[in-house]
């Protein structure tokens, strides 16, 4: 039997089979030393492997241990940060990982796998418009890799953006949010992008309560210049009269559906307004002209006025009110301060018209700064007494503000005509014949006919074939509806001015005449009886 044989076989040889050869022995022994050195090799391969694997496994586990404390980092991160944090992919669906404080910001837990633009404006209605530009954006940056980033901030849709907060069925709240994004890079090509979003609701809050003091405060200041700059007497009847007419205003609310109604409180907000910007008060004159914008618009449709406009007007007369009554208190604590305790009468009638015509002075170089206008002023005036400068103080500025607005030319346009840059307002104010005359006259472009007409057909106040004189035509300007103006500003009147000029001369029994010639100017002539003739 050959030694190969023997080896192969599991049973222990025989004495037979172990008589062997020196020659058999030789090459069994070699055989033998072979397996040995085969066994030491594979014994030394095998644990060199293990010793790879055991550092592999290690290495590995290290690596497990970084990637959970990492994982267990970016999740206190998350969790902590006070900044919404969240990742969308191209198909505008945000991923799992986002930040604790965005279910604070956005009241909800149903973020993951959302698509940011139902997260963002749920509502797909009333927010169309709103969607479409979120969605282009965000598309942009995916897409759009030549716009630099910097460059599309400026265009951002939800930087420092209003939004409307579902919490539950019955109730939402009104966020200020400003959202930043980031492009995320794989190689190259956008693979998401990052958007962090902060509540900005408490700041703009706040900031608005500082800007509130700070115009409350300004209001002050600009309230006790013009009391010290007009005199404490001339705020007297202004605080009484507007106090009055807001009163009238409260009660007439419910019924601005009225056509007359809202004329009429639309009319006396104008006189507000005029009246404020007099005296220079420039913060109030701008609270009554929001409240007119406001009641132009429900003029135009008043039987479709709701509820909440009427609030909206009404929390602009508690404003107004509320500058009036500190207007009040600081006249008062003015006057008791100088020891001015003189009442109305105390000071002369020539006084008081004196300082009247000082302060349209100085109110007709203010509006002419507003409308960007140069213009002269001439005054003439031979009244000792004028009884009725109270009730003509406000017709008298609308008067002024439409020879400056809708009178005296643009500085180009003057120079085209060959008139001199600097405008001329000449006011006269003297008696005859038992009758006060106030004359009020610019060199501006006198009255456009075919202007009047135009507008006239327009708003359907007479017909197009109509064949009407000058003087019919002058007579429609003193129209509530009637407006040769296209822009409205809180210099500017919204044609109803005359209408309030004329009203307040015939209740005291007087009567108004205008005479225009193109390119020359216009002469608007007042006349008041000195003695009223009582009605029967």
């Amino acid at each position: 039997m050959k030694l190969n044989e023997i080896l192969a076989d599991p049973k222990p040889p025989t004495k037979e089979q172990l008589k062997l050869s020196y020659k058999d022995f030789v090459r069994f022994y070699w055989k033998y030393r072979g397996l040995v050195k085969e066994k030491e090799r594979n014994a030394a391969f095998w644990e060199s492997t293990n010793e790879n694997l055991k550092e592999a496994y290690n290495k590995l586990d290290e690596q497990e241990r970084l990637i959970e404390r990492a994982y267990q980092i970016n999740k206190r991160y998350l969790d902590n940060i006070q900044e919404g944090l969240l990742l969308v992919d191209k198909n505008l669906f945000i991923l799992g990982e986002y930040s604790h404080f965005l279910e604070k910001i956005f009241h909800s837990n149903q973020i993951a796998g959302k698509n940011i633009l139902d997260f963002v404006y749920p509502d797909q209605f009333l927010s169309a418009n709103e969607r479409a530009e979120l969605k282009e954006f965000i598309e942009m940056l995916f897409h759009n890799l030549a716009a630099d980033m910097e460059m599309l901030e400026d265009v951002n849709p939800l930087k420092n953006k209003s939004i409307l907060v579902h919490v539950d069925h019955k109730t939402n709240i009104d966020k200020v949010i400003n959202a930043q994004f980031f492009r995320i890079f794989n190689k190259d090509h956008v693979e998401n992008i990052m958007i962090i979003i902060q509540d900005k609701t408490n700041l703009v809050k706040m900031q608005k309560m500082v800007e509130q003091e700070k115009m409350k405060h300004e209001s002050e200041i600009e309230s006790i210049s013009a009391i010290l700059k007009a005199g404490p007497n001339a705020f007297l009847d202004f605080c009484e009269e507007t106090k009055d007419l807001l009163n009238n205003f409260y009660s007439k609310l419910e019924d601005l559906a009225n056509p007359k109604v809202i004329s009429y409180v639309f009319r006396e907000m104008h006189s507000i307004k005029g009246s404020a910007k007099y005296f220079h008060l420039v913060h109030l004159a701008s609270i009554a002209h929001e409240a007119e914008n406001i009641l132009s618009n429900l003029k135009a449709q008043p039987q479709d006025i709701q509820p909440a406009s009427i609030e909206e007007i009404r929390a602009h007369l508690d404003d107004i009110m509320e500058q009036i009554i500190h207007i009040e208190e600081m006249n008062q604590k003015i006057i008791d301060f100088s020891q001015q305790l003189s009442s109305k009468k105390s000071t002369s009638e020539k006084a008081t018209l004196e300082n009247y015509l000082k302060q349209l002075q100085e109110m007709i170089i203010s509006i002419a700064n507003d409308l960007d206008k140069k213009v002269k002023i001439k005054i003439n005036n031979t009244l000792t007494h004028f009884p009725f400068l109270k009730q003509l103080k406000n017709p008298m500025i609308h008067l002024i503000r439409n020879c400056l607005d809708h009178g005296i030319e643009p500085e180009l346009e003057r120079i085209s005509l060959n008139k001199k840059v600097e405008g001329l307002i000449k006011l006269d104010f003297h008696i005859k014949d038992g009758n006060y005359y106030i004359e009020i006259t610019d060199d501006g472009s006198g009255i456009n006919y075919d202007k009047i007409k135009k507008k006239a057909i327009e708003r359907q106040l007479i017909q197009s074939e109509e064949d009407i004189t000058q003087g019919q035509l002058l007579s429609l300007i003193f129209r509530s509806d009637f407006s040769s103006k296209d822009n409205v500003s809180l210099v500017s009147g919204r044609g109803m001015g005359l209408d309030i000029v004329k009203e307040a001369i015939e209740k005291l029994g007087g009567k108004i005449a205008i005479k225009t010639k193109k390119d020359r100017g216009t002469k608007i002539q007042i006349i008041i009886p000195e003695k009223r003739k009582k009605r029967l």
